[in-house]
């Protein structure tokens, strides 16, 4: 092995303390570092589901990276038929080169269940915890016993804090700030990134269909960025009926919007970037399109 190998070797991502989400466009403009938190905002409706469950397969199978998974809405059994389905279609993750219905049923399944028995996913509902304390406390034992590095955790606004629902003086926006500064310092206390998904404002939908594209302060928390490190936000203009959007621009230079989204990061108060995706909707895979 020549230097340049060695180094490229010793600089790897992961050895570094990043997680790689396996989605080019996201780790190009964003990094999931250890000890950090990012919030993931969207409307109903713009995948911000359906890429969280590709980011899940890919760090937990490709990347064999241990990751907790807190659902608030979907059982577990409901969660691991979801990425038997997405896996039974991705051929990637699979010995045959194509899909077919006998296989569907039979290799493919059995495939399947074996990568998600093997893959260090601990997946959690609300039978285990009834609110945040309670969440945060079994999140450090899984940590401990498992040596988690990613955490991702749904819709924040469906679990409370008991001791700030007991403050009746303080708003939603103040609750709900103070709720993702305990985690920003959990993931810090336990050097985890913690991604936290949330709905934003419907404010969004009361705009004119061309002015939908999501802004910070569409966030239902009040000052976001003394909460989290950073920020995503999904924009799907084929839910709106936008058919056609141009790109740098360029109206000569137009793309499609179906099975497309937009994602906008932020940092520090600051805009770091913007990635266009495309969804496969078979095995539910995203790829890049083109960076802004």
């Amino acid at each position: 092995m020549d230097l340049e190998e060695k180094l490229g070797s010793i600089y790897n991502l992961r050895t570094w303390g990043f997680i790689e989400s396996g989605i080019p466009a996201l780790d190009d403009n964003s990094t999931f570092e250890q000890g950090k938190t990012t919030l993931f905002a969207a409307r109903p409706g713009m995948f911000a589901k359906r890429l969280i469950g590709q980011l899940i397969l890919r760090v937990c199978i490709q990347y064999k990276n241990p990751l907790a998974h807190f659902s608030f809405e979907r059982s577990v059994k409901e969660t691991i038929d979801h990425f038997l389905w997405c896996l039974t279609l991705d051929t990637r993750f699979l010995s045959s080169d194509s899909f077919s219905e006998e296989l569907g049923n039979s290799e493919a399944i059995d495939n399947a269940f074996k990568l998600i028995k093997q893959s260090p996913y601990w997946i959690e509902t609300r039978k285990e915890y009834a609110c945040l304390e309670s969440l945060i406390d079994l999140l450090r034992k899984r940590v401990k016993n498992h040596n988690i590095r990613l955490v991702v955790i749904d819709y924040l606004e469906l679990c409370s804090s008991i001791e700030l629902s007991k403050n009746k003086s303080i708003s939603n926006e103040e609750k709900r700030g103070s709720e993702l500064k305990k985690l920003k310092a959990v993931a810090r206390e336990l050097d985890v990134h913690i991604i936290i998904t949330s709905v934003l404002s419907n404010y969004v939908d009361l705009r004119p269909y061309h002015e939908k594209r999501p802004e910070i302060d569409d966030i239902n928390i009040e000052k976001p960025f003394h909460c989290v490190d950073s920020i995503v936000l999904f924009y799907r203009p084929e839910f709106y009926g936008i058919k056609q959007w141009d790109i740098y621009g360029n109206k000569k230079e137009r793309l499609s919007t179906r099975n497309c989204i937009e994602i906008s990061l932020h940092q520090k108060e600051s805009f770091s970037g913007k990635c266009l995706l495309e969804f496969n909707n078979p095995c539910t895979e995203f790829r890049d399109i083109t960076p802004f």
